[in-house]
């Protein structure tokens, strides 16, 4: 699912995140959450996955029934990580 995903999803970028997004015919929201070793090492980049996951998890009434999304991080800024990637995820979120 989350090759065809990065194939043929439909595509929404953003200053640190990256989404494809790809519509069914079911109920389910089902997102995926890459982080590339560039970012830092294990423990970082699970932090980032952990604050993307939680945000996800905030909005999923905003997020429309049979929506599935691999959220791919670009970078993460150094101050005020929560709230910038989160202002980043509602923004593309909502033009998917």
């Amino acid at each position: 699912m989350i090759r065809e995903l990065l194939k043929t999803g439909k595509r929404f970028s953003g200053r640190f995140l990256d989404i494809r997004v790809k519509s069914y015919d079911d109920d389910l929201r089902q997102f995926c959450v890459r982080t590339p070793k560039r970012l830092g090492n294990a423990v970082c980049r699970n932090r980032l996955k952990r604050v993307i996951r939680e945000e996800l998890r905030k909005s999923m009434d905003r997020i429309r029934p049979g929506t599935r999304a691999v959220v791919l991080v670009k970078g993460f800024p150094a101050d005020n990580m929560t709230s910038l990637l989160s202002d980043d995820l509602m923004r593309l979120l909502g033009n998917a």
